[in-house]
């Protein structure tokens, strides 16, 4: 009877059933480690403000754009009717694939006192960007949470149709946050990289730019400094991170794209970006259990704890849950369940 278990190549098997885009797992893979290999694991120790320096909010920000800018990305394609049966099968499909893993990461988040019951609700409804509070690090899935929501807006058949719109809800996402109630700011910088990502796709950018890395890293460049420079004023600062969430991603995208497209990532590469997701909604739970039971004194030695024990737990517990999800998705659909 042979045994069975999980490794990095047999659960990769079904994800590359399906064309995988070899780039954008590279910048997942190397991004999720930035946030929380470095990032959010620099937050643990000592005074947690060590490893943060004056460009780390600018910089953070065109990060997680890079990840909303993948997300429209991959929706750019979208090929589905835009009529009742086609929206419905879209939310189907990309809330399936997000939102029960969310709820699961809320409610650990309340169990271990990472958030409240209230706030958490909030962000289960898609509301706390725009009611804050909004949890913290699950911010950012509340966040896709409503961009998934407006995505039919961004894919209707023509192209000025949907920048029509694009235009207008992030112009509504303004209005609002500076009339009516102040929002979650950064909202309308990650709506700006989710639709960008979408036009991107649409548009045909990358194979335009892809060639033109030194264009892009001037422009990106320039666009860094002002989003650094307006960093004192959120709602402004919201607004001049815009072009760098956008160019940044594409400088990225247009680098990755100039490795070899013969050689495909390696199996780390890809699970790395196959974990990424469920990596970045459960990592602080991980890192709060590790904090509260094994926890020494010297910041060295706490480093030492969550490099040598957190960072391959959560990889490991992140490829558990998420090839156990798939399994179910994947069961489901076999059982015309779904």
């Amino acid at each position: 009877m042979r045994t069975t278990h999980i490794s990095v190549e047999s659960t990769l098997k079904s994800a590359a059933a399906n064309p995988r885009d070899g780039s954008a797992d590279l910048l997942r893979a190397v991004l999720v480690v930035y946030i929380v290999g470095y990032l959010h694991l620099g937050g643990y120790v000592g005074s947690g403000n060590h490893h943060v320096h004056w460009s780390t909010v600018a910089l953070t920000n065109v990060v997680l754009g890079t990840f909303t800018f993948l997300s429209g990305y991959m929706l750019g394609n979208w090929s589905g009717p835009i009529d009742i049966h086609g929206v419905a099968y879209f939310y189907k499909r990309r809330f399936l694939r997000i939102y029960p893993l969310y709820i699961l990461a809320l409610i650990g988040f309340v169990l271990v006192w990472l958030t409240d019951a209230q706030t958490a609700v909030k962000a289960a409804l898609g509301l706390s960007m725009f009611i804050p509070p909004a949890p913290m690090t699950l911010w950012y899935v509340a966040m896709i949470v409503v961009c998934y929501a407006l995505a039919p807006l961004l894919i209707v058949p023509t192209v000025m149709r949907a920048l029509t719109y694009g235009m207008a809800v992030w112009s509504f996402m303004l209005v609002y946050g500076f009339l009516v109630v102040e929002m979650d700011h950064r909202m309308l910088t990650q709506f700006a990289a989710f639709a960008a990502g979408v036009m991107c796709r649409r548009l045909g950018w990358r194979e335009q730019l892809r060639n033109h890395p030194i264009w892009l890293a001037v422009g990106f460049a320039v666009a860094l400094m002002v989003a650094v420079i307006s960093l004192h004023r959120p709602l402004l600062g919201a607004v001049m991170a815009v072009p760098s969430v956008v160019v940044g991603p594409l400088l990225l995208l247009a680098l990755a794209d100039r490795y070899p497209a013969e050689q495909t990532p390696s199996a780390w590469v890809r699970s790395l970006a196959y974990t990424s997701f469920t990596a970045y909604l459960f990592h602080r739970i991980f890192f709060t259990l590790l904090q509260r039971f094994i926890w020494p004194a010297d910041p060295w030695l706490q480093v030492a704890v969550l490099v040598g024990f957190g960072l391959p737990i959560i990889w490991a517990g992140s490829l558990l849950i998420q090839w156990a999800y798939d399994r179910m998705l994947d069961l489901l659909s076999g059982n015309r369940l779904l």
